[in-house]
């Protein structure tokens, strides 16, 4: 099947084609048959979204509407009428293959999960009705797929609702350095292995990545699509005019499943070369804050705007510092983020080594570096401390004055984070 996205007034939906190119299902006209579908969408890939989900997630819905093309034609019929109609068509096929799927586990499993769906369903849909009437009616199609699920799920219904809700995994006090948490509907984390996941789910988590792409630039285009690439290794966002889709930005994924290169194609990079700091503060920073993370290949560093805040362009020449998570070394390192401005193509950014500096002390100038205090082991030497002398600490701040240095310890245990001088501490473990 296909999705055809399709605008009107500066609206989108969607139209599912069949092979033979025939339309199987129009948002525009059957909306209201699932609940979570609108008449119209603001943005192409919401539109795309919903249609996506419609296709492989309630893919019962465009059963039935693949059924309708084939019964006779109905005039004057209303939209209560069409959603009874078509919730009752659903029930008959639920209904069949319900009874077909009796001693076949795996059957029985994706039956009694599209139950679970409808019936979520309608219940939506009865809420949302407001007049009585309607309500009753669809009360008892509701009925009728529980009592479906009643007679074929019984056990596994039960079973379900007496199973409690996982629990969050309790955090002990300290943990070890880890690397940034990534801000996705999937975690990223458990993908740290190539060949972990499938094909299907691989393509999951890509999906995500590229709706989320497409959300932060949605301001500037809200005809943006995308399409997966079959490889699994790149996401194409392409602005959609009719028939025709024009590519604007790629973007890559590394074995690790995690994105690498964002870049501007085709007339887009005519007007925002990837280099400038102009598709640096339009396209690469929210994309990246949208993602939750970007992967730097030169220095095998995943940086997370969670915890390192992307800086906006500014107005001179200007490196910032970026902290991350060293996949080589499996430590916290820093990169350099550099603005050196010229007109608006000629403007440049990149990433570059961080200098590593000694810090001035009010005792000349530091035994260590910048480097070395990052997320270091060390230890309060100061007898006067007695709450802390001899306990260690890992350092997760480091602040420099003119005639100082200040260090922020979190010692843990009860004893939190603490705010030393360099004087009072020595490293014991880098």
């Amino acid at each position: 099947m296909i999705t055809k996205i399709t605008s009107e007034n500066n609206r989108y939906g969607f139209v599912i084609l069949g092979d033979r190119r025939d339309e199987i299902f129009v948002s525009k006209k059957s909306y209201f048959l699932v609940p979570f579908l609108k008449s119209s969408y603001q943005y192409a890939w919401e539109a795309q979204r919903d249609a996506r989900k419609l296709l492989n997630k309630h893919s019962y819905h465009i059963k039935c509407s693949m059924e309708d093309m084939t019964a006779p034609i109905i005039t004057d019929i209303s939209a209560e009428e069409m959603l009874e109609n078509h919730y009752y068509k659903i029930l008959r096929s639920l209904r069949s293959k319900a009874k077909g799927a009796v001693g076949d586990k795996e059957e029985g499993e994706k039956v009694y999960k599209e139950l679970k769906m409808i019936i979520g369903e309608l219940k939506s849909i009865r809420t949302n009705l407001t007049e009585i009437e309607g309500k009753t009616k669809i009360g008892k199609i509701l009925a009728k797929f529980k009592s479906l699920m009643h007679r074929y799920f019984k056990a596994k219904e039960e079973k379900d609702a007496l199973d409690p809700a996982p629990q969050p995994m309790q955090q002990p006090m300290q943990q070890p350095v880890q690397p940034p948490v990534m801000a996705s509907k999937k975690d990223i984390n458990q993908f740290n292995t190539e060949g972990f996941l499938d094909g299907f789910l691989k393509k999951e988590l890509l999906e995500d990545y590229a709706e989320r792409i497409c959300e932060a630039i949605e301001e500037h285009h809200i005809n943006a699509v995308y399409d997966v690439e079959p490889s699994l290794k790149n996401i194409v966002i392409s602005e959609v005019k009719g028939d025709t889709k024009k590519p604007i930005l790629n973007i890559t994924i590394n074995k690790h499943l995690m994105v690498n290169s964002i870049v501007s194609v085709g007339d887009l990079y005519k007007i925002f070369p990837h280099h400038s700091c102009n598709f640096y503060q339009r396209y690469w920073k929210p994309i990246v804050e949208g993602l939750g993370h970007f992967f730097i290949d030169d220095f095998s560093l995943l940086i997370s705007p969670s915890k390192a805040n992307l800086p906006d362009i500014p107005y001179q020449n200007k490196d910032y510092k970026l902290k991350g998570w060293n996949e080589t070394d499996k430590r916290s390192d820093v990169v350099d983020i550099s603005f050196k401005q010229g007109s608006d193509k000629n403007s440049i950014w990149f990433f570059d080594k961080h200098a590593s500096k000694r810090f001035a002390s009010n005792d000349g100038v530091s035994k260590y570096t910048e480097k070395d205090y990052l997320n270091s082991v060390v230890k309060c030497i100061d007898p006067q401390l007695q709450s802390i002398y001899g306990r260690s600490g890992t350092v997760i701040e480091i602040i420099p004055h003119s005639d100082l240095i200040e260090v922020d310890v979190n010692f843990g245990r009860g004893l939190g984070v603490v705010r030393l001088t360099e004087d009072k501490i020595e490293i014991v473990v880098k």
